[in-house]
């Protein structure tokens, strides 16, 4: 992977994917890069690179698949039509139990821990952040509720004011399809809802 300053054309990373980086993004409107290392984004534009978190590890996951990729849920990085906004997954898996994996390839055996949230263990709370190459700011869209309600299918509207997201409870019972606005991150509406007595599809 080559990630190039088009302003003045200067390298700024040459790395393997697979090695470096948890995830990658690129907008085809403005070839701004949204890349994930070691849990934390950075941003690159014209103007260079730019660390946008500084938590991210030990239990925290910023633009990667939330949700054990349920919903279709298979990535978390999304670049709005004119590549100048980036909503992204902020997961925070601190209270989640984490469990460890042998791996007996190569000897001698040594272990691994993955987070796994088991039926009525807590599992993790997400967030969803916006930033923008332009003023340089970041804001969460203000999805409050409970800590392990489901954040997933998250749309853009055309002209980048807004984002769609489905909200489910935990219990996959209720779903409200809300369009928050990205000027302040509030709730505009919630576009419709479903209900059921077992699940919603």
């Amino acid at each position: 992977l080559l990630v190039y300053n088009t302003a003045d054309k200067t390298l700024i990373a040459k790395r393997k994917f697979n090695e470096q980086f948890e995830a990658i993004e690129i907008s085809e409107s403005t070839l701004n890069t949204a890349i994930v290392e070691k849990n934390n984004l950075t941003i690159v534009t014209a103007s260079g690179p730019r660390r946008i978190t500084e938590d991210g590890g030990n239990g925290i996951v910023y633009g990667q698949a939330v949700h054990r990729n349920e919903f279709g849920i298979n990535k978390g990085l999304f670049w709005n039509n004119d590549g100048q906004k980036l909503a992204f997954y902020r997961m925070d898996e601190t209270r989640v139990t984490q469990y460890p994996l042998t791996n007996i390839a190569n000897g001698p055996a040594t272990n691994s821990y993955i987070r796994y949230p088991m039926a009525g263990d807590s599992s993790h709370s997400v967030k969803i952040g916006v930033y923008n190459c332009l003023t340089e700011e970041t804001i969460y869209l203000k999805t409050d509720g409970p800590y392990d309600q489901y954040l997933t299918n998250i749309a853009w509207s055309p002209d980048g004011q807004f984002i769609y997201l489905a909200w489910v409870n935990r219990e996959q019972n209720h779903m409200q399809l809300r369009k928050y606005r990205i000027s302040d991150g509030n709730l505009d509406k919630v576009v419709y809802e479903e209900k059921n007595e077992k699940y919603v599809e």
